[in-house]
């Protein structure tokens, strides 16, 4: 089980997820930043959210989105100090796929037939049970960011 933790911690796998994970929210911030009107349609949707939140978290989400996504995928190793913005970001993106994961099983739960609106707010793409293993695996890889991207400072640098 050490080995598997010592593998999970190691610089390449925490660059991989990191670059995933940032890749993932700047592809998914750029339309929503781009039609904001058709992301808050998608996100009303859900009928989960009231009505005066709605455009307020169509507005913010995706600036997050976008902020979180570049922050992953600038972050560095090595006691520098993007490193604590790295971490935030990782933090922020697990309670964002937390989020995700709870809207989606509102969605699945009332039988809503609705487009996820993640990647695209005028997609056409109904949720399904898969959208849950995909955030739930991005949920995984964002905590496993914040509990082990720190590792990396211990690193020797030769020079």
């Amino acid at each position: 089980m050490k080995r598997l933790s010592g593998w999970i911690a190691s610089p390449w796998v925490m660059l991989t997820l990191r670059l995933l994970l940032g890749a993932l929210f700047l592809v998914a911030a750029t339309p929503k930043i781009l039609d904001p009107a058709a992301f808050a349609l998608a996100v009303d949707n859900y009928h989960f959210l009231p009505t005066p939140l709605v455009n307020l978290w169509a507005l913010v989400l995706p600036w997050t989105e976008l902020s979180v996504g570049l922050l992953l995928v600038m972050g560095l190793g090595g006691a520098r100090p993007v490193d604590q913005l790295t971490e935030a970001a990782a933090l922020l993106s697990a309670l964002m796929y937390l989020s995700f994961l709870i809207a989606l099983s509102w969605a699945l739960w009332q039988q809503l037939d609705i487009d996820c609106g993640c990647f695209n707010p005028r997609g056409a793409d109904t949720i399904t049970k898969a959208y849950l293993l995909r955030d739930g695996s991005l949920l995984i890889a964002s905590v496993l960011v914040l509990l082990f991207h720190h590792r990396l400072e211990e690193r020797k640098v030769t020079g």
